[in-house]
């Protein structure tokens, strides 16, 4: 880290939705989730980055508003692109998030919960958070 505190504001307006790519980044003293997702250093060239698994990353994407604001648009696309069907809408959100069809367990488990909830904007973005936060959706093998 550094001597000197840094702090991050949340951009408002247009600037909040922004790229990635145009973040406004302290050399010294990145932002503490890179830190925490093995961003490497950008003092000098990385031919190679170590990957950890930390209960801090767990935390961070289930509390971080940003991950939070991503599961809410996901839920968002998977209600207005899928078919109006549950089940058809679980395949579309896991080939969304993962890339493959749902597992038959997964695809009981999640239809219980889907079936337990009534609003369904809120729980698509609950289902949303849940693919999000799979291993397999955070980590290239």
């Amino acid at each position: 880290m550094t001597q000197i505190r840094r702090e991050w504001p949340t951009s408002t307006g247009p600037d909040r939705y922004r790229r990635g790519m145009y973040t406004f980044f302290w050399r010294s003293a990145p932002h503490p989730a890179l830190t925490v997702f093995d961003a490497p250093d950008a003092t000098s060239a990385c031919t190679r980055r170590n990957r950890s698994n930390t209960p801090l990353q767990a935390l961070i994407l289930l509390n971080d508003e940003a991950f939070f604001e991503f599961a809410q648009a996901m839920g968002v696309r998977i209600l207005k692109e899928a078919p109006a069907d549950n089940s058809d809408r679980l395949v579309y959100a896991f080939r969304l998030a993962l890339g493959r069809p749902p597992e038959p367990a997964e695809r009981q488990r999640l239809a219980r919960f889907l079936d337990n909830h009534a609003a369904e904007r809120d729980v698509w973005t609950s289902v949303s958070r849940v693919l999000l936060n799979l291993d397999e959706f955070m980590t290239r093998e």
